[in-house]
């Protein structure tokens, strides 16, 4: 097996290291924080200009003129992701794909282009949303920094998620969401070194976002009144329909990712330019439908909207993130999904209104659980979905019922086989790559905690089927650190210290995460 060097040995046994790491997440938080406010603030200055000359087009030849510059604008945002082919889409499943040793990205190309792809895409009102892309722009200033800093892979990749956590942070107001989700979404397991930095970085992005956008949460759709805990069945019902409206658009998301452009063979510079032109019928149709959906999520609770209407907009909505989505266009879905989460809600509350007697005021209750409900579901952080719907509408009144509802769509979608969205995207990016030489990298350090679970529990060392380029350095048993010799027994509780290329990244991560057959 290959042997570490004096470097890395020090690398491997210095925590003050980490520590170091933790605090250098204080800058990542200044930076991305500076770049996602610019970017959410322009986007809300852009978006309401696009409204605005939405609303001018009552007429046959300024409607043309409005589709001819939404083309234009299409085919501006297809040069630049033909340009950087990475900055497509949400972000969050390429960020996931450097992680894991299988992406590498230019930080300075990506920030720039997936900042002005963004601002062209979501200004003009496609069904998108802005916090993939800013947890896409924090990553790349925090590889930014590591860069500017010369730091070495290991810090790379702890200033790379700090600047991801930072992005959400600062996108939603919602800093403990922020390092949630790094741990839930992107490592999928928990490390204190990414929790406390994830949150220091969290609240420093979050402090720069507030001092630009104030101290409100981002929804202010007003005081949830409560439903009697007798009613928890109708929560259950709502969780169960959350369940299986994830795993339909789940399944939709890797069906329009691989057929969009069998359905329009056209050059991969045009492919968002249909998209660009739904969004102009959108705007002469059902303009409330633009953009993420933040205005519509607010605006729920005191609309008026019947039964038939909501179901419009639910139907509607789904379809045209979908679209928008897959076009490749520089966007997210994490504010549309939440919006579609909330539009069912809000069917099931008048449902539940007209036949069961369910109070009126009960609207706001079901829209703000279902946010957490589908989000939970769609992208199997449930855990980040109740504290973002908390931190974003800034009130924990409603915990055990958010719990309820997140746990029962969650547990649908895992009976059906439904995989996180980003994962999914993930892979079916990786399983679509062709002949891309592969990348050895460089040497770095990774912690795997060992669950009651896991597959490896009372397996010995040296029974393990590693490759010779990865190293189990140590194992830390409640504290105490454990040379990890051949016939040492690995237990529930351990933290396995490994030592690899970045080419062997998502190897460890598949292998070491495996869990028993009951």
């Amino acid at each position: 097996m290959d042997t570490m060097n004096t470097s890395e040995k020090s690398l491997v046994n210095n925590k003050k290291y980490e520590y170091l790491i933790i605090l250098e997440g204080i800058l990542v938080g200044l930076a991305a924080g500076a770049v996602v406010s610019l970017y959410r603030y322009l986007l809300a200055v852009i978006f309401d200009f696009a409204l605005s000359l939405y609303k001018l087009a009552d007429s046959v030849p300024k409607a043309v003129v409005m589709f001819i510059i939404l083309i234009i604008l299409g085919i501006a945002a297809g040069l630049m992701v033909k340009k950087e082919p990475l900055i497509s889409g949400s972000g969050i499943p390429q960020v996931e794909g450097v992680l894991l040793g299988r992406m590498r990205f230019n930080w300075l190309r990506v920030l720039v282009l997936k900042f002005l792809g963004g601002l062209i895409c979501l200004g003009a009102g496609m069904s998108l949303g802005r916090e993939g892309p800013s947890v896409q722009i924090g990553s790349a200033a925090g590889l930014g920094i590591s860069r500017f800093i010369k730091g070495n892979k290991t810090g790379e990749r702890y200033l790379l998620t700090f600047g991801a956590a930072a992005g959400l942070a600062a996108a939603f107001n919602a800093p403990f969401a922020g390092a949630l989700f790094v741990m839930e979404e992107l490592h999928k397991s928990f490390n204190k070194y990414i929790l406390i930095g994830g949150m220091l970085t969290g609240i420093t992005a979050d402090m720069v976002s507030k001092r630009i956008f104030g101290t409100s949460p981002v929804f202010t759709f007003g005081e949830v009144s409560r439903i009697p805990y007798s009613a928890v069945y109708y929560v259950i019902i709502l969780g169960i329909a959350l369940g299986l409206l994830a795993v339909l658009f789940n399944n939709c998301i890797i069906f329009g990712a691989n057929n969009y452009g069998k359905l329009f063979k056209i050059p991969d510079f045009l492919k968002p330019v249909p998209a660009f032109i739904l969004t102009g019928i959108i705007a002469l149709t059902l303009p409330q439908l633009l953009g993420g959906g933040h205005a519509l999520i607010d605006a729920l609770p005191e609309s008026g909207y019947g039964l038939g209407m909501l179901a419009l907009m639910l139907v509607v909505k789904f379809f045209f993130t979908q679209f928008c989505f897959a076009s490749k266009a520089p966007g997210g879905i994490f504010l549309p999904l939440l919006t579609i989460g909330g539009l069912c809600g809000a069917f099931f509350s008048a449902l539940f209104v007209k036949y069961t007697g369910t109070s009126p005021d009960s609207l706001g209750f079901f829209i703000a659980v279902s946010l957490a409900g589908f989000f939970g579901a769609v992208t199997k952080a449930p855990v980040t979905g109740i504290i973002l719907v908390c931190e974003m509408t800034g009130s924990f009144n409603q915990f055990l019922f958010l719990s309820v509802v997140t746990i029962v769509s969650f547990m649908v979608a895992e009976a059906f086989g439904c995989g996180p969205v980003y994962e999914m995207l993930l892979h079916n990016t990786l399983k679509n790559q062709k002949g891309e030489k592969e990348y050895k990298g460089k040497r770095v350090v990774i912690e795997i905690p060992i669950h009651m679970s896991s597959a490896f529990v009372h397996k010995r060392v040296g029974g393990l089927d590693l490759p010779e380029s990865l190293l189990i350095t140590s194992i830390n048993r409640e504290g105490d650190i454990i040379v990890p010799k051949g016939n040492v027994i690995i237990k529930s509780g351990d933290e396995l210290t490994l030592l690899l290329f970045e080419k062997d990244l998502m190897f460890a991560d598949e292998y070491f995460h495996r869990e028993r057959k009951l």
